[in-house]
C-alpha cells in the first residue's frame, strides 16, 4: 500500500506513519483499546558525582540489553514492543548542529518530536511548531533530522516508522527565571503544540513529542532492546555523554504496540500496571476547572487535558507526575503523592510521616496498582515500590559512585569487589540519587525530609473534623416494622436475600460461602426484572500477579475515606486538611444523623429524594424516571453551587405519597430504625397523593456524580447515598466505584434488626450486634472485591468505574455511566421504569390494611437454589439427574436428551451464546471438511484448577484428551 494514500485530506497535514497501525487498534466488536495494560523492564545508571561521560550511556543500554527478556516481539520477532532511553542533555553534542549562538547550557530547550515521513505534511507540522512557538514568545532555533538505520528495526517497525526529529527553542531570558521556571515554560509550549495539534485533526501517531526540556532529551521507539543503540546512531557517538540514563524494555499485555507508547516517557518510566487508572484520570480532570497556581498564572488553560487522550496507564501516570514538578513540588514530593506507601494505623512510622501521608491522602487519591517506578527530571533520579511491592527492584552502588538500579539483579555486571551498597526496595519504599552531590538517600531520609518541610502532623490535626459517636453501632432500633415486607418487596428483596445472604452475615460476620458460577438469566434476557446491580460485571486486574490477599496483606489494604477533598493539588495550605475522616465507607442510621446535623458552616448538607412518581397503568415509557433524574441533577447542582459540601441521596420516601424534593439540614424528622433524624422522608409542601418509586441507586448516584461532575463541583463534595436496594457486597462496591463517598444501606440495616428481633438468626442476638455483624461483613468482602483488581485502598477504589455492563443500551450508559463499557449494548431507561412498576404492584400485596397486618413471607425468589415458581435455572434437578443417569450408564441417548434440556431454544432465555445462531448459506462438499478425528486434535480443556474440579473430573478429561490426541492442561 502506499503510504501516501493514507494522508487525512480533511486537513492540511499528513498522517503517513501510525495509520495501520491506530486501524488496528481501533474499537471494533467487543474489543476496545481502551482496555490495555503493560509490563516491562525498567532501570538506570547514574553517577552520584554529576560526572557526565560516554560511559553512563553506553552501560545503559547494556543494562537495557540485558533486561530484553522483559519485553516482547511482534508476529516478524524483529518488532519489539518497545525499549528506549532517557538522559541529560549534553549540550556540546547538539551544540554542533543548532550553532553557537544558543544561549547558555541548561538555558534553551531541546524537543524530540515524532512526524509524518512524507515531506510534504512534515514541512506543514514543523511549521505549526514554529508559528506556536512564536506565539508564545519562543523562538526556533533549528531543526535537525535524528540520524537513524532503518535496517535495524523488523518489518512491522519499519512500517510504522515516524520522521524522527529534533529542535531547539529559545527565549529572552526572564528576571529572576530559573532553570525550574524555564522547565515550566517548555511544559506549557509542549502542551500547547499538542492541543493545537489536536484541534487541527493530528493525532499522536501523526504528532507526538517524546521530550521537549532544558534537562533531558529521549530516544525511544517500537524496537527491541538491542535495536536501540543501532537504530540511534547518536547513542553509540562517544561525544554523546550523560551522568545518567533512565532505561525501559517494554513488554505490552494483550495490547498493540506504538512508536509513542514506548518508554522512558518525559519523566518516568514504570512496570506494572495501574488498576486505579480510569478513576485516577477521571479525578483529575474533574479537578481541572479549580486547579491555579502563581507558578503558572493564566497559563495553565494550557496544560488542559492534563492526561493525553488515548494514552496508557504508565503515560497517565507519566503526565500526572509531570504536572506535579511542573507545580513546584519536588520529584520525590510528587512520586509520594502519586504512589504513597501504606501508614495506616497500625503501620509502623513516625507521628510526623503518619501526618505527611493522611494531609496528602486528602490530598489526591492514590495511583494504586502493582508499580516499580523511575523516575528523573535530569537533576535527580529516583525509584519506587508500590505499596504492595508485587514488582522487583534490585539496586547496586560501587566505590566510585556508580548507581545501577534494575528490575532484578545482575542486569549489569559489576565487579563485586567495587560494590559498597546493594540491596532491594521493599513495599512502599524508594530511593533517590542526587546527581552531581554524591548523595544517595535511602527511603527513610527522602521520606523524613518530606515529612518536615511543612508541618503536615498539626495540619491534619488542627483541622480535622471529629464527629462524636461516629461508627458506634446504633442503639435504638425500632421493635416492629409494620410495613417492613411492603418496603422489602418495593426494592426488590426476596426470601433468598434475607436467608441466603443477610442471615449468616449478620450472625457470623461474614459473606456466606457458595459456588462459582450462575445459571440464572442474564438481566438482559431475564422475564422478571432484576436489579440494576446485576447488569455489572466487575472487570479483573490484567497482570496483577501474585494477587493481593486481604488478609494477609492487611496492613496495606484500607477502607479509610475522605469527605470535602480541596480540588486544587497544586497548593498546600492548613484548610486542606480540613475533612470529615470515615473510617470505613459504611453509615449507620446514626452515622448519618450525626453527618446531617454536623454544625460546621462549611458541611452543611442537603438530602435529595431519589424517587419517581408512579406512571399511570401502561404508561411505563421512561419518561416520569427520566423527568425525575433530570430534577436529581438539578437538585444536586443547585445544592452544590449553594455551598453544600455533602449532598445526600435517599431512597427512603420510596413507597409514600407526597411532594418529592429537597430536604434541607434543618428538615423534616421521622422513624429511623438507627433512632436518627430522616430528613429526606417526608418532603416539603403538601401531599399529591402520588405513588413514589425509588430510582435505582446505583443510576441516581451516576447521575447525580456527572453533573456534579459537569459544573466543576465534583471533588469537594461528598456524596452519600441511603439506599434501600443496596444490600449484598458487590452492590456495595458498585456504588464505591461510581463514586459515592459513603453508603448507608438502611434497608438492610432494618432487615438484620428485624431478623435479630425475631430471633431468625443463628444465634441469640442483639439488634445493634447483628448490625454490627453484618456492617463486618461488609467491610470484608469490599476488601476481598478491591484486592481481585489489584487495588489496596478504597480512595483508590472509589470513582475507579471498574465495572463493565452486559444488556445496558448506549443511550443509557452514555448519558449515565460514561466511560463504562456496555459492548452488545441493551435496555434502555423505559424497562428500568417498568421494572420498578412491576415491583411496586407485587409490594402493594404487602401493605396492612385494618387490623390484617398483610403476609409476612418474602416471595421465593430462588436465585441461589431451585425452587418451584421461583428463579428459572439453566441446571434444574431434572438436567442433572439426567446427566448424571447418561454418565453412569453410558447411555449415548440419555446423554442426548440432556444435551436437549440444556441446548434447545429455551437457553436463549440464559445466555448471549443462546441468542447466536447459524447463518443459512450454501452447504460445504463433505470432502472439503476435516474428519473429526482431526479436528477434535485441536481440542484442549484449559487451565482449570483442582479447586475448581474433582480428582475424577480431571483424571476423566486427561484421559479423554489423550485418546483423542488433543491436550490437557490441570492448572496446578
Amino acid at each position: 500500500m502506499n503510504p501516501d494514500s493514507l494522508i487525512p485530506k480533511r486537513v492540511p497535514f499528513g498522517d503517513s506513519f501510525g495509520e495501520r497501525q491506530r486501524n488496528m487498534m481501533e474499537k471494533i466488536g467487543l474489543y476496545d483499546p481502551a482496555n490495555e495494560h503493560d509490563a516491562c523492564g525498567v532501570g538506570f545508571v547514574a553517577r552520584l558525582d554529576g560526572q557526565s561521560n560516554h560511559e553512563v550511556v553506553a552501560l545503559g543500554l547494556r543494562l537495557v540489553v540485558n533486561m530484553t527478556h522483559r519485553g516482547a516481539a511482534g508476529a516478524d520477532a524483529d518488532s519489539g514492543d518497545g525499549a528506549g532511553i532517557l538522559i541529560r542533555i549534553p549540550d556540546a553534542f547538539f551544540r554542533k548542529f543548532f550553532g553557537p549562538d544558543l544561549p547558555e547550557p541548561g538555558r534553551w530547550g531541546l524537543g524530540t518530536i515524532f512526524l509524518p515521513l512524507e515531506e510534504g505534511a512534515s514541512s506543514r507540522s514543523r511549521e505549526l511548531v514554529e508559528n506556536q512557538a512564536e506565539a508564545l514568545g519562543w523562538r526556533v532555533a533549528g531543526w535537525r533530522e535524528v540520524p537513524i538505520e532503518p535496517s535495524a528495526l523488523g518489518k512491522m517497525a519499519a512500517e510504522t516508522r515516524p520522521g524522527i526529529w529534533q529542535f531547539a527553542v529559545a527565549s529572552p531570558a526572564r528576571p529572576g527565571e530559573d532553570q525550574e521556571g524555564l522547565e515550566r515554560r517548555l511544559y506549557v509550549l509542549r502542551k500547547s503544540l499538542e492541543s493545537k495539534a489536536i484541534a487541527l485533526g493530528l493525532s499522536q501517531d501523526s504528532f507526538y513529542l517524546p521530550s521537549l526540556s532544558c534537562r533531558t532529551v529521549v530516544y525511544k521507539g517500537m524496537m527491541m532492546a538491542s535495536q536501540v543503540a543501532r537504530f540511534y546512531p547518536d547513542l553509540v557517538n562517544e561525544e554523546l555523554d550523560s551522568p545518567l540514563a533512565v532505561v525501559h524494555q517494554r513488554y505490552s499485555t494483550n495490547t498493540f504496540p506504538s512508536w509513542r507508547l514506548s518508554q522512558p516517557f518525559r519523566g518516568l518510566a514504570h512496570n506494572g500496571e495501574i488498576n486505579t487508572i480510569k478513576g485516577n484520570r477521571a479525578w483529575l480532570a474533574a479537578r481541572e476547572p479549580n486547579l491555579s497556581s502563581p507558578l503558572f498564572g493564566e497559563d495553565i488553560k494550557r496544560l488542559f487535558p492534563l492526561i493525553e487522550p488515548d494514552s496508557s496507564d504508565s503515560a497517565s501516570l507519566d503526565n500526572g507526575l509531570e504536572f506535579l514538578r511542573r507545580g513546584g513540588r519536588s520529584l520525590e514530593h510528587a512520586l509520594t503523592m502519586l504512589i504513597p506507601q501504606a501508614w495506616g494505623q497500625k503501620y509502623p512510622m513516625s507521628l510526623n510521616l503518619r501526618g505527611f501521608f493522611e494531609y496528602h491522602a486528602g490530598l489526591m487519591e492514590p495511583w494504586d496498582g502493582p508499580a516499580a517506578v523511575v523516575v528523573s527530571d535530569g537533576l535527580s533520579v529516583a525509584a519506587a515500590l508500590d505499596r504492595n511491592g508485587l514488582r522487583p527492584a534490585r539496586y547496586s552502588l560501587t566505590d566510585d559512585g556508580l548507581l545501577v538500579f534494575a528490575s532484578e539483579s545482575g542486569a549489569l555486571e559489576l565487579p563485586s569487589d567495587r560494590i559498597i551498597d546493594k540491596g532491594s526496595l521493599r513495599p512502599g519504599q524508594m530511593i533517590l540519587a542526587e546527581v552531581g552531590s554524591g548523595r544517595l538517600l535511602k527511603n527513610a531520609e527522602v521520606k523524613s525530609v518530606l515529612a518536615r518541610q511543612r508541618p503536615y502532623r498539626r495540619w491534619v490535626s488542627e483541622n480535622r473534623i471529629d464527629i462524636p459517636g461516629f461508627f458506634t453501632m446504633p442503639t435504638r432500633f425500632t421493635k416492629s416494622l409494620d410495613d417492613l415486607p411492603f418496603r422489602q418487596t418495593l426494592f426488590g428483596y426476596n426470601r433468598d436475600d434475607t436467608e441466603i445472604l443477610l442471615t449468616p452475615m449478620a450472625s457470623n460476620g461474614a459473606e456466606p460461602n457458595g459456588s462459582m458460577g450462575a445459571d440464572i438469566p442474564l438481566a438482559a434476557l431475564d422475564q422478571e426484572p432484576q436489579s440494576l446491580f446485576s447488569f455489572f460485571r466487575q472487570q479483573f486486574a490484567q497482570i496483577t500477579n501474585p494477587p493481593i490477599d486481604p488478609i494477609r496483606e492487611e496492613l496495606v489494604m484500607s477502607l479509610m475515606t475522605f469527605i470535602g477533598y480541596d480540588p486544587n493539588i497544586l497548593s498546600e495550605e492548613p484548610r486542606q486538611a480540613r475533612l470529615v475522616k470515615l473510617a470505613h465507607p459504611f453509615l449507620s442510621n446514626d452515622d448519618l444523623a450525626r453527618l446531617r446535623d454536623l454544625k460546621y458552616e462549611d458541611f452543611h448538607s442537603v438530602t435529595i429524594d431519589a424517587v419517581f412518581p408512579k406512571p399511570e397503568k401502561g404508561e411505563s415509557t421512561g419518561a416520569a424516571l427520566s423527568a425525575a433524574l433530570n430534577k436529581l441533577e438539578r437538585e444536586a447542582e443547585e445544592a452544590a453551587q449553594g455551598g453544600t459540601h455533602i449532598i445526600i441521596v435517599s431512597d427512603k420516601k420510596a413507597g409514600q405519597s407526597g411532594q418529592a424534593g429537597r430536604a434541607g439540614q434543618k428538615g423534616q424528622t421521622g422513624r429511623d430504625s438507627g433512632g436518627g433524624r430522616n430528613d429526606g422522608e417526608g418532603g416539603e409542601g403538601k401531599a399529591d397523593g402520588r405513588f413514589y418509586l425509588p430510582i435505582p441507586s446505583l443510576l441516581a448516584v451516576a447521575a447525580v456524580n456527572r453533573k456534579l461532575v459537569e459544573i466543576g463541583k465534583r471533588v469537594s463534595i461528598g456524596v452519600v447515598c441511603q439506599a434501600g436496594d443496596a444490600l449484598e457486597v458487590s452492590h456495595m462496591a458498585m456504588l464505591l466505584s461510581l463514586g459515592a463517598s459513603a453508603i448507608n444501606p438502611w434497608l438492610a440495616f432494618e432487615t438484620v434488626a428485624d431478623l435479630a428481633g425475631r430471633g431468625h438468626l443463628a444465634a441469640v442476638m442483639s439488634c445493634t450486634t447483628a448490625v454490627e455483624n453484618y456492617v463486618l461483613a461488609l467491610r470484608k468482602g469490599l476488601l476481598k472485591i478491591m484486592s481481585k483488581m489489584g487495588i489496596s485502598t478504597l480512595r483508590g477504589y472509589r470513582g475507579a468505574q471498574i465495572f463493565e455492563a452486559v444488556g445496558l443500551g448506549p443511550d443509557l450508559m452514555e448519558k449515565y455511566f460514561p466511560g463504562i463499557p456496555s459492548r452488545i449494548g441493551g435496555l434502555g431507561l423505559s424497562h428500568i421504569e417498568a421494572g420498578a412498576v412491576k415491583r411496586a404492584e407485587k409490594a402493594h400485596g404487602y401493605l396492612p390494611a385494618g387490623d390484617d397486618p398483610g403476609p409476612k413471607i418474602l416471595p421465593e425468589g430462588g436465585t441461589y437454589r431451585f425452587r418451584k415458581g421461583g428463579q428459572s435455572h439453566l441446571w434444574t434437578a431434572e438436567s442433572v439427574t439426567t446427566l448424571r443417569q447418561a454418565a453412569i450408564a453410558g447411555d449415548y441417548g440419555t446423554y442426548k436428551r440432556y444435551a436437549a434440556m440444556i441446548n434447545d431454544q429455551s437457553q436463549k432465555a440464559f445466555t448471549l451464546r443462546g441468542q447466536l445462531d447459524f447463518k443459512p448459506g450454501p452447504p460445504i462438499p463433505i470432502e472439503e471438511v476435516e474428519p473429526v478425528s482431526e479436528i477434535v486434535k485441536r481440542f484442549c480443556t484449559g487451565a482449570m484448577s483442582f479447586g475448581s474440579l474433582s480428582k475424577e473430573a480431571h483424571e476423566t478429561m486427561a484421559l479423554a484428551m489423550n485418546k483423542l490426541g488433543a491436550r490437557s492442561n490441570c492448572g496446578e
